[in-house]
């Protein structure tokens, strides 16, 4: 995976059937089509669950019904819908021991940093009791345009992680994950942010080999999250999640999936991919004395709507071509079905190719 993110083209045939040869599947009964979109699938709706930042241990989650999926981080395993859709992917990371210690020098510089950082204005929000700085493209929140955010005084501190050698192969392997689990999802992005590229020159991806537009550091040293939806970015893609630090995955800090009733261990190292707009998740807290950061990647909606809608706001584009606007509000009855069509199947993905 990491080679054909360098070279730029596909994995062998060898190299695919290795992977679908060791992909074991994990079935669900969810039925993807009721998952909670906004109209237009460009956002999703909020979760305000009265119990958001309640802690949950393995012992709480078996009595409610959930079952632990076992993982030791490196065989991937894609998640399957009634459908016979892949919906999610814990999709693992190279059998190559650098990989690990590159994955923990960014756990050491994410802790490193965040000492000298003030997070006085970081430290809590809905999606847990951790400072969190997001880096890269975003759109929302009354902008006109897409634009890159601004990091103000910890810029310094972003600009050092994100020019990290060690960060940069993490994020690139995503990505490369990313199109091999969801080549049409991975095409539809690279399509829409060619042109946007193209549209706002000056707007640059954070990393040369990652299709994500934007990124988020998790500090701290104790990163779980509280249950929540991250209802911006782009409902029927996927945010891929690499978690970092020295901690036991059978112990704490498995993946919760709630729809799904799954709780994941989920290691040092590893990448997962989920819909993380549609899809409520959340974590257990790491084991006492244990450390743990996080790195995630993501698209937000808002700037497939920008590009769709011409490049201009919606109110933009009812004043300056009504007829376009309206054509554009007739395709929001049907864009969640088209954005589920853009997920592979079980078969697809796992059908062996001839060398």
């Amino acid at each position: 995976m990491e080679k054909y993110e360098e070279e730029g083209h596909r994995p062998s045939s060898r190299t695919l059937n290795l992977i679908r040869e060791t992909a074991e599947p994990i079935y669900t009964s969810l039925t993807t089509e009721g998952l909670p979109t906004a109209k237009g699938a460009y956002s999703a709706v909020n979760f305000a669950g009265p119990d958001a930042s309640k802690q949950y241990s393995a012992d709480d989650l078996r009595a409610l019904g959930f079952s632990e999926v076992p993982w030791e981080g490196f065989d991937p395993r894609p998640i399957v819908d009634c459908k016979g859709r892949i919906v999610a992917v814990i999709a693992g990371q190279p059998r190559d021991p650098s990989y690990s210690a590159a994955c923990m020098e960014v756990h050491d510089d994410i802790l490193r940093e965040g000492q000298t950082a003030n997070f006085r204005k970081n430290c809590h929000g809905r999606r847990g009791g951790f400072p969190a700085v997001n880096v890269g493209i975003s759109y929302g929140k009354g902008q006109k345009v897409p634009s890159r955010l601004q990091n103000g005084v910890l810029a310094g501190i972003i600009n050092r992680l994100v020019g990290s050698e060690a960060v940069r192969r993490m994020a690139s392997y995503a990505s490369a994950s990313y199109n091999l689990w969801a080549p049409r999802l991975h095409r539809h992005y690279e399509e829409h942010l060619s042109v946007l590229y193209e549209k706002l020159p000056h707007l640059r991806p954070n990393f040369p080999r990652s299709i994500f537009p934007c990124a988020t550091f998790n500090f701290g040293g104790n990163v779980w999250t509280f249950k929540h939806r991250d209802i911006m970015n782009c409902p029927y893609g996927w945010c891929a999640i690499t978690a970092l630090g020295r901690f036991d995955h059978r112990r704490g800090a498995h993946l919760i999936l709630w729809e799904l009733k799954l709780f994941i261990q989920f290691p040092h190292g590893a990448t997962v991919f989920i819909p993380s707009a549609t899809i409520t998740h959340s974590n257990t807290p790491p084991a006492e004395g244990d450390s743990r950061t996080s790195f995630t990647q993501f698209l937000a909606g808002g700037i497939l709507r920008w590009v769709d809608n011409g490049f201009r706001t919606e109110k933009e584009m009812a004043r300056q071509d009504p007829a376009a606007h309206a054509e554009m509000q007739k395709r929001k009855a049907t864009r969640w079905e088209m954005g589920l069509g853009l997920l592979s199947t079980l078969d697809e993905i796992l059908e062996p190719i001839a060398p």
